[in-house]
């Protein structure tokens, strides 16, 4: 008993150390930020060929909605104005408008940007659709998914090491990630730090930095309409469910937008936005059929 007690701590010390050994070689600069964070073990070349990959399995699951329209071009055209003075400027920013009536916005690694129609049916004006586009840009600045990825990989080797020192098969499981890792929820330090990022973005492309605070402020107006509606009490959009919607993350954005001078000049394009809006379809398309 005591062999075995002595040989199971010598290999839960061999874990320790080589747990602390891989945080350490995966440690890096945030490039937004300037901090320390666990992101090292996903490199920038990893995160296109991932960004890559998983592009082709959006576009077969959404395709884009109407391609070639104005819209899908006015996207691209403020998309570039917000990630124009990034941290990152290796990095080709690229957006897409997804078929899809789900409302909701996200990012994948390699500078891939989606938004739904059903999200920009929300939107208000175009500096609203650049606190989006800023808030997934910023997630791409700091290397959020490859903070996640970094700290899945010493979460499954470490499970798998103490599961096979205990005589269990785990090892294979140790890279076993679904392609859900870059699209679920971030934490909401993240969530955090994209606002701040998104924000600064916003006031450098002559934006109104407080267009982020507006924006949460009408998706959670949305939000809590569709509950009502629906009677379920769930949420009425994809958005909040990836990412966390609080009082205080309003408050916070406004607070932040304080920091940039708000000048007459600041844009809004409350005109420029429903023009391009002009035409867009509405809940389903013909690409997803229809309920009679």
């Amino acid at each position: 008993m005591m062999k075995r007690f002595w040989t199971s701590l010598r290999l839960q010390c061999k874990t320790l150390f080589l747990l602390l050994a891989l945080a350490a070689a995966g440690c890096s600069t945030n490039p937004a930020t300037g901090e320390s964070q666990l992101s090292g073990l996903m490199t920038p070349a990893q995160e296109d060929t991932l960004g890559a990959e998983e592009h082709q399995k959006i576009m077969a699951a959404f395709g884009t909605a109407q391609a070639e329209s104005p819209m899908q071009a006015y996207v691209e055209t403020v998309g570039r104005k917000v990630s124009a003075n990034t941290e990152r400027p290796e990095v080709v920013y690229k957006f897409f408008v997804l078929d899809t009536p789900v409302v909701n916005a996200f990012a994948l690694p390699g500078g891939y940007i989606y938004v739904t129609r059903g999200l920009l049916a929300q939107v208000n004006d175009e500096s609203e659709l650049a606190a989006v586009l800023a808030h997934e840009t910023g997630h791409i600045a700091a290397r959020h998914a490859a903070v996640r990825y970094s700290q899945s990989v010493l979460a499954s080797l470490g499970t798998a090491i103490v599961a096979a020192s205990a005589g269990g098969g785990g090892m294979a499981q140790a890279a076993d990630f679904g392609p859900d890792m870059f699209t679920r929820s971030y934490s909401r330090t993240q969530e955090s730090e994209a606002d701040r990022l998104g924000i600064r973005y916003l006031a450098h492309a002559g934006y109104d930095p407080l267009a982020m605070a507006r924006f949460l402020q009408t998706l959670a107006a949305y939000d809590d309409l569709q509950r009502k509606l629906d009677g379920s009490g769930k949420t009425g959009s994809d958005f909040f469910a990836t990412h966390p919607s609080t009082a205080d993350r309003v408050l916070q954005a406004t607070s932040e937008a304080g920091k940039y001078p708000r000048t007459v000049a600041a844009i809004t394009g409350r005109g420029e936005y429903l023009k391009a809006v002009d035409g867009l379809i509405y809940g389903d398309s013909d690409r997803q059929g229809f309920a009679r």
